[in-house]
C-alpha cells in the first residue's frame, strides 16, 4: 500500500498523521488496511433505522475516534457533525459520513503497490 499516494484520495494528513505513528509507515499500513473491519457503519446504521439519534451520536463518535487515530481528518469531521446535529438535521448529516465512509473504503480495498 502507497499510503502517500493514497493519502489525498481518502483525506489523509499524511504528514502529520506519519509523525504521530513516529515515521513507522508499515504500522499506519496495518492500522488503515483494518480501518474497515475495526471502525464499522453497523451500529450507526442499525441506531438510523431504529431512530434511536443517541445512539446515533454515540456510534459517530465511535466512528470520529478511529478516523483521528490513523488520521482521516475529513471523516473525523463529518462524525463530528453528527455528533453536533440537531435531531431533524441527523439524516443528512449521516448521509454525508457514510458516503465519505464508503468512499475511503472503497480506496483502502484497492490494490496501492
Amino acid at each position: 500500500m502507497n499510503i502517500k499516494r493514497l493519502a489525498d484520495k481518502i483525506g489523509l494528513d499524511y504528514e502529520n498523521t506519519i509523525e504521530n505513528f513516529c515515521g513507522d509507515v508499515s504500522a499506519l499500513g496495518a492500522k488503515l488496511s483494518s480501518f474497515t473491519s475495526t471502525v464499522t457503519l453497523d451500529d450507526l446504521k442499525a441506531a438510523m433505522e431504529a431512530r434511536d439519534y443517541s445512539a446515533v451520536r454515540a456510534a459517530a463518535k465511535a466512528i470520529r475516534k478511529g478516523a483521528e487515530k490513523v488520521g482521516l481528518s475529513e471523516l473525523a469531521k463529518l462524525a463530528q457533525y453528527v455528533e453536533d446535529a440537531k435531531d431533524e438535521k441527523i439524516h443528512s448529516a449521516v448521509t454525508s459520513l457514510i458516503a465519505k465512509y464508503e468512499e475511503i473504503a472503497g480506496h483502502l480495498d484497492e490494490k496501492n503497490d
